[in-house]
Order: structure tokens, then sequence, then C-alpha cells
């Protein structure tokens, strides 16, 4: 049983990760006896033991606890298993970063951004094109890199599917299933696919393919699947007027090679969506090439690629008054940066 058991937790903590789910198990069996029902006819008992798991795996790891307002994350995209590039299998070249991600924590940033460490991240968002064609290879990259941090990963996944996953239904479904156990998630959209969750004061959306509702019938028919209503709903009823600080997340970007995949009309209705809320930045994939620019004056970043060719990935580091993204490359060393100040205020009433 869980109560007679004696866990010390911290940076040094001699209690492995690979216990988890042992640790759910007897938190189950705790509950049993005490509710004297199966845990299936409760199942917040298991998103609640998962979301405490999760959250110590985020702030325990090697840097030690994070603090209150001090946000560390990783971002990446393109893992593309199944997929070949060049001479490189993609499932082993993100194997390589995943690696990495799991050795960075307490190491110095770049001093370009004023030097530091990086503390344990809350989690890694992967931002879609998860498999080169989904139905043979999703669970090669869930068995990579699980959930929780209970498989190679160490750390907690945030994925969402692009268009290479969209060529059957097997990884949107697959991650429609992983969000009704994702520890943390604090809105899912009605169809199961999209969802958000926070980080302290910090408000982060995953949308999947890209923001939109329906398929534009001049572009590739890969259907968005209501994403935009999703967001619209979720800003009104988790941001508002708090002013908080919003990240938005998808798989195609606002950049010249992405803005083939999706329409002006679609780009404009996303604007108008986000245009009274204080979106810090939008972090996207698909053009396996690390870029920062600005879209209609707001802050964007395409992450480059964890499996095709390069194996990089971003470290984004963010408090409440300021937002750092880091770009990690294969070699292990630093790459390009961007630094902003936000702010954590009201802003325009949506």
């Amino acid at each position: 049983m869980l109560a007679n058991r004696t866990f010390r937790f911290g940076a040094r903590s001699p209690f492995s990760k690979r216990h988890a789910c042992r640790v759910i198990a007897d938190f189950e069996d705790m509950m049993n006896s005490i509710l004297k029902k199966k845990l299936p006819q409760v199942p917040w008992l298991r998103l609640a033991a998962g979301s405490v798991l999760a959250a110590w795996i985020a702030t325990t790891d090697g840097a030690g606890a994070a603090s209150y307002g001090d946000i560390t994350f990783f971002v990446g995209s393109d893992s593309h298993y199944g997929g070949r590039s060049a001479t490189q299998v993609c499932a082993q070249v993100s194997q390589a970063t995943l690696s990495r991600m799991n050795a960075l924590p307490g190491q110095e940033y770049p001093a370009t951004v004023g030097g530091g460490i990086v503390a344990a991240p809350r989690g890694v968002l992967l931002l879609g094109d998860l498999t080169e064609e989904s139905p043979h290879s999703w669970q090669a990259f869930t068995n990579d890199w699980g959930l929780t941090g209970e498989r190679l990963l160490k750390f907690p996944v945030y994925e969402g599917y692009g268009n290479h996953d969209c060529l059957d239904p097997t990884v949107p479904e697959g991650i429609k299933a992983r969000n009704r156990i994702r520890p943390g998630l604090s809105n899912i959209s009605s169809n199961g696919y999209h969802y958000s969750w926070d980080w302290d004061f910090l408000h982060l959306v995953c949308l999947n393919l890209f923001p939109a509702n329906e398929v534009d019938n001049q572009k590739p028919p890969h259907d968005p699947r209501h994403s935009l209503d999703f967001l619209v709903d979720d800003l009104a009823r988790n941001v508002g007027r708090s002013g908080r600080p919003v990240i938005v997340c998808h798989h195609y970007g606002v950049d010249g090679n992405s803005n083939l995949w999706w329409s002006d009309q679609q780009r404009t209705n996303f604007f108008e969506a986000l245009k009274n809320y204080n979106v810090v930045e939008i972090l996207s994939g698909h053009t396996h090439n690390v870029l920062f620019t600005t879209w209609c004056g707001l802050d964007t970043c395409n992450d480059g690629t964890v499996g095709k060719f390069a194996g990089t990935f971003l470290v984004a580091h963010v408090t409440a008054t300021n937002l750092t993204l880091v770009t990690r490359l294969a070699d292990n060393n630093w790459g390009p940066t961007f630094t902003k100040a936000i702010t954590n205020g009201v802003v325009s009433a949506p």
C-alpha cells in the first residue's frame, strides 16, 4: 500500500520514475479500499494520480524543483517515425534527440540569453508529423516518447498531429484517446482532438494541424476538425479579460512555405480569434527549419525537426516578464535564439 511507503521527493530523490506505474497502482488500491469501488467506476482517481505524478516528474529531474512562475519546456516536431532522410532513419534520429532532451537539464544556457541553468522541463511539445505514415508507426512513436515520462523520454508529452499523420485516422484517434488520460488538461474540444492546459499563469493551446474549422477546397484535403471553434471558446472560457499570456501551438505555421497549405481567409479568421488576447508566441513545425518571425504583429516560431535531417529542438523559458527561445542543435551546441519582454496583465476586452 502507498500509505505504508516512505518516499523522499526532490532533485536527489531515490524514487525512480520507472516506479510510476507502481505508484498509480498503489494509489488505486488505497482508494479502492476506502471507496469499496473499482477504479474504472471513478476514473477521476486515475487522472488525479497521473496529475500528481506528472507534476513531480516535471519538477524533480536533474535541475531541481521549479518555482511558481518559472516555466521551462521543450518544443519539437516532425519526428516522422517510419520515414527516412538521406541515409538516416527518422526514428533513430528522434531517439537520439529525446536522449539529448533527457540530458539537457542542469546544463548552462548560452551567454547570448544571459546564461543560467536549464531547469527540468514541465513537458515537451511535439507539433505534428509524428509519423511518416501513421498506420505503421504510431505505436513505435508512443513506445519511445510515452505520455507522462514513463518511456524513453523522462518528461510529459503534449503532442498534436500533422499532415503526414492524417493519411488515416490512427494518429488523430490515438491523440484523442490519450487526451482522455492526459494529466492536467484545462479543456478538451467537444470532438476530443484539441486541448489546452495551464502552467502557472501561462495558458497553452494545442490545435493539431492548423487553426480552422473545415477543409478549404483549394488546399490539401486535411481536416482541421473545428480547431478554430475550440480556440475561440477556450480563450473566452479560460483567459477572458485576464491578460494572461497565451501560447498557441499547431503544425502549419504562417511562413511562406506553410501558407501554401492553408488559405488567406483561414489565417485571417485565426488572427481575428487572437487579436484581443495576450498571445506571446505562436509555435509551429512543418518546415523542418528554425525560423523566428512576426505575423500581423504576433511573434511566431518554426521549431525545426526532432527526427528528419537535423534532430533540433527549442528550449523555452517563460517568466512573468520574459520569454526566451533557444535552439538546441544535434551537435549539442546552441543555435539561434529569440527573447522578448512579456506582460501578465489586462489587455483589451475580447
